[in-house]
């Protein structure tokens, strides 16, 4: 890929990306004003339990299908069918576990029908198009790609506008609303992702041969999506729903502010992909032409936020009057994420998955003892320190993966 198709490339996922976190602040600042910090907290416990398992919804057949489309297109239709099979099914199935989880970690607080809806539309609705999205990504169609972002950021939005027409501004509403329209939204994008294919083929034996390689991507990033929610879910099982409405505000933050780096890699992973086929070394050639600007923008947009943190409950209202100091404790984070984040996508495209997920479950059970540790005690406070701990570790233990794998000699 020529440096001025990159640029394009990452020019366009950066709009779309863009328009989705502009269209997802909309969502936060509403639905969080709307809610209030309470509901709110209520909604977020709920989602921090399914984002943990949101990785299982498809067992890592999603990276794989982005892996193997990304050098040979014309497996297209068999990794399309085999990868939604495998998030229908499983997304079903994880479901029925949610709703059971939750009422066993939040007990009597637990939102049982608000657990099933937001499950329905996370494991199977938004799975589903994403998967469709990760399809026109292997084929290096990055508009389409970035459509489908967008158009699940605006089906949020649009759901709102339901709930404040309603009597009960409820969480449950919300999300009743959201799912309806999520429906519609699956029905357009899978087949059009299907039509692009070339149709949709189910082989038992490509599933039964990349089980292993869809379990390594699978495990991995459910160990992120545990260690990235982990803190919230024993906040919330600990804390009040207002100081976990808090905390989560301030984490969403974050999160939005990482989105341009976020699409820079969503732009190279079929090249870390292909590069990665001669070995580490050209994959970790490409992370350190992208972390040349990742690093930089991290350190750059964590002052932002320390900065401008007052503005925040001005912006959402006085009950969100403790985000502030919690947005200034979890500044440091995009510019750690960006070292991680790009280096891990170098041992992915190299074939190293394996080692990354290593390092993910290892940092995952240094947080999960932190967590119980620091945060029932400390509340958000503690769950700040384990972020940033946690984050902090992941990152070395990625730059010494990458160095030990560079100086092996090569084969």
């Amino acid at each position: 890929m020529a440096a001025g198709s990159l640029f394009k490339k990452t020019f366009l996922m950066l709009g779309g990306n863009m328009a989705a976190v502009v269209l997802q602040a909309v969502q936060f600042i509403l639905l969080a004003r709307t809610l209030g910090a309470a509901e709110y907290g209520a909604f977020a416990s709920v989602n921090a339990m399914v984002a943990i398992v949101v990785p299982l919804a498809g067992l890592g057949y999603g990276n794989v299908m982005l892996m193997t489309v990304s050098r040979d297109q014309k497996a297209a239709p068999v990794q399309l069918g085999n990868c939604l099979a495998v998030t229908v099914a499983l997304g079903l199935m994880l479901v029925m576990a949610i709703t059971l989880a939750v009422q066993w970690v939040y007990g009597p607080k637990g939102n049982l029908p608000l657990a099933l809806v937001v499950g329905l539309s996370e494991l199977v609705l938004v799975r589903s198009c994403l998967v469709a999205g990760q399809l026109f990504q292997a084929m290096d169609q990055i508009k389409r790609l970035s459509m489908i972002n967008v158009s699940i950021s605006l089906c949020r939005v649009l759901a709102i506008g339901g709930l404040l027409a309603s009597d009960q501004p409820q969480a449950l509403n919300w999300a009743m609303i959201s799912a309806s329209l999520l429906l519609l939204l699956t029905l357009v994008h899978v087949p059009a992702a299907a039509r692009r294919a070339g149709g949709l083929r189910l082989s038992m034996a490509a599933l039964q041969s990349q089980w292993r390689d869809a379990t390594y991507f699978a495990l991995g990033t459910s160990a992120k999506a545990a260690y990235t929610d982990l803190d919230k879910v024993i906040l919330g099982r600990t804390a009040p729903s207002a100081e976990l409405g808090v905390y989560t505000t301030a984490y969403r933050l974050v999160v939005m502010a990482f989105i341009p780096v976020r699409s820079l890699l969503d732009v190279t992973a079929s090249r870390f992909f292909k590069s990665g086929q001669s070995g580490v070394q050209h994959s970790f050639a490409l992370s350190k032409k992208l972390i040349r600007f990742s690093v930089p923008y991290g350190m750059v947009v964590g002052l932002g936020m320390y900065l401008c943190a007052p503005l925040v409950p001005w912006i959402l209202g006085p009950s969100y009057g403790d985000t502030a100091e919690v947005l200034r404790w979890l500044a440091p984070l995009p510019a750690i994420q960006a070292v991680h984040y790009v280096l891990s996508d170098a041992l992915t495209g190299a074939g190293y998955q394996r080692v990354r997920t290593q390092i993910q479950f290892l940092v995952l059970a240094i947080y999960a003892g932190l967590g119980l540790w620091l945060i029932p005690s400390h509340g958000w406070h503690g769950a700040a320190i384990v972020c940033l701990v946690s984050e902090s570790l992941l990152a070395v233990l990625v730059i010494l993966a990458v160095t030990k794998l560079l100086r092996q000699p090569r084969t």
